[in-house]
């Protein structure tokens, strides 16, 4: 009984782990994302401003 439950039970936790890693990266790789376009668009807001 008790190993059957850990046994069910394991994969889940695993894949609980992967999806939280993977929500993570996602995220990280959107703000970066978002950082880089909006260093890009304020560049460009500036050059516009000038001209």
């Amino acid at each position: 009984m008790q190993s059957s439950i850990q046994r069910v039970f394991d994969p889940r936790i695993r894949r609980a782990r992967f999806v939280m890693v993977s929500k993570m990266t996602r995220v990280y790789g959107k703000t970066i994302e978002n950082l880089r376009s909006g260093n890009r668009s304020l560049h460009v807001q500036r050059h516009s401003k000038f001209v």
